[in-house]
Parts: structure tokens; sequence; C-alpha cells
């Protein structure tokens, strides 16, 4: 299973650098795509944002530009859910 996940997450970074997207909605789907939720769901994250940035950027071999920019919408993401559970 590991092997398989190590596969994938190759594949997604040689997609990953070599997208290149003007768009604001080809940035967000690079996001996801990069840094899928359902795997990001899985990684148990530090508490501040700047030191899961980091984690997350070393696991998915991508910027840390670019994990801070897919963790902020991941919290907007949970936030969201949260809210509408509410309602």
């Amino acid at each position: 299973m590991r092997s398989v996940i190590v596969f994938i997450m190759s594949e997604i970074n040689l997609i990953c650098t070599s997208f290149t997207g003007n768009i604001k909605s080809s940035k967000l789907t690079m996001l996801h795509f990069c840094v899928p939720t359902f795997m990001l769901k899985k990684i148990k994250l530090p508490k501040y944002r700047y030191s899961a940035a980091g984690v997350v950027a070393e696991i998915f071999d991508i910027t840390n530009e670019i994990a801070l920019k897919r963790l902020e919408h991941y919290e907007k993401q949970l936030f969201g859910l949260t809210f509408h559970k509410e309602l």
C-alpha cells in the first residue's frame, strides 16, 4: 500500500511541477490536485499553520508557499462544513 501511495505522489508531483495556470479556478484545481483533500485529512498536522505548511510541503514535495495556500483553503473548507452542520 505504501509503495502505491509513493508512486501516486510522485506522479502528482510531476504533474504539479509542469502545471501552469493563470486563472484563479485553475490555481485552485492545482492546489487540490497537488494536495488532495482525502490525503490531507489523514495527516496529523502541527498546531501552527506555518509548521503544518512545512510538513505538507515535505510530504507532497511542494513549496512552502503552495502548502500554505492549500492549508488556508482547507481551513476554509472545514469552517464551511462546520458552519453548515450547525444550521
